[in-house]
């Protein structure tokens, strides 16, 4: 979603029960509904992506507004690369 925080890299192992993302504070976290290998879709730093960092200098990736056809999604993959599931 827009404003997402992102605690995942791509390429990351993650594990069911594991949180992907958050978005406000006042929020839960999105949560992993299964292990396997996070994929980012249309995730580009400068279009989809900003890299800011907090007071304490803590880096956070944030979903940021977009235009065009690019729509930003974490996809949880399998060993052979079958998408699990997918979270936008």
């Amino acid at each position: 979603p827009n404003g997402a925080e992102l605690l995942v890299t791509d390429g990351q192992e993650v594990a069911t029960g594991a949180p992907l993302c958050k978005w406000d504070p006042s929020s839960l976290p999105i949560y992993c509904a299964e292990g396997g290998k996070v994929r980012f879709v249309d995730i580009k730093e400068g279009e989809t992506l900003r890299k800011e960092k907090d007071t304490a200098g803590i880096a956070r990736l944030t979903i940021i507004e977009h235009k065009g056809n690019l729509h930003p999604t974490i996809q949880i993959e399998d060993a052979r690369g079958n998408v699990l599931k997918g979270y936008p």
